[in-house]
């Protein structure tokens, strides 16, 4: 009996806590994790023959935590990081590079079906920086960037969901060695796979 009644009581507070994952008043935490992998050939043409110059392989993860609250229903916004991890191999030589992102997001959704699914669209602005190792020596980059793209939520519960994000994000880089600016802008395309936790406060009773 005490067991019926504490899984009961177990039962209600669970679900004062939960109303639709994406009403107004809700939050969110999670994140999101990428990884991609590039291998590139070069060569070069010398009077009609083709000579290999080398190869090298491009490995990157990106993990992406966030916390954000819903200021009207199915409009969120809140604060992100995405880290970064590169590793670039030539038979030479091998580099790793870490990047740091932080900023604020912003994240509309739109529910599908009987609301077990939705989709959104996010957009992100961020400040950072990015640090570069090669031959010993580390060079450090002050990055400026942002990134916009639609996503897939799937809601396996009231409390969590499974999601898709493909975005597209711009980054310009600037880097300042013995007083020479080297500015870099960057285009890609990006795609990770998340796990969200949809919640709301606990109001005090009264």
């Amino acid at each position: 009996m005490r067991k019926s009644l504490t899984f009961i009581l177990l039962f209600i507070f669970a679900s004062s806590l939960v109303s639709a994952q994406t009403s107004k008043g809700n939050f969110l935490i999670g994140g999101g994790l990428g990884f991609s992998t590039s291998k590139t050939k070069t060569t070069v043409e010398v009077s009609g023959l083709d000579d290999e110059i080398g190869t090298t392989t491009n490995l990157t993860i990106d993990f992406i935590p966030k916390i954000g609250f819903f200021f009207a229903d199915n409009l969120a916004g809140g604060v992100q990081m995405e880290f970064t991890s590169l590793r670039t191999k030539t038979e030479n030589e091998t580099n790793n590079s870490t990047k740091l992102l932080a900023g604020p997001f912003l994240r509309y959704y739109i529910p599908l079906n009987d609301e077990s699914m939705a989709i959104f669209f996010e957009a992100n602005f961020g400040l950072g920086n990015t640090s570069v190792g090669e031959d010993g020596t580390t060079v450090s980059t002050t990055l400026l960037g942002g990134g916009i793209g639609p996503g897939l939520t799937i809601f396996s519960n009231d409390f969590v969901g499974i999601e898709a994000l493909a975005k597209y994000n711009i980054v310009r880089g600037k880097t300042n060695i013995n007083e020479i600016i080297n500015t870099e802008m960057v285009g890609e395309f990006g795609l990770s796979l998340g796990l969200q936790v949809y919640f709301t406060r606990v109001r005090p009773a009264g």
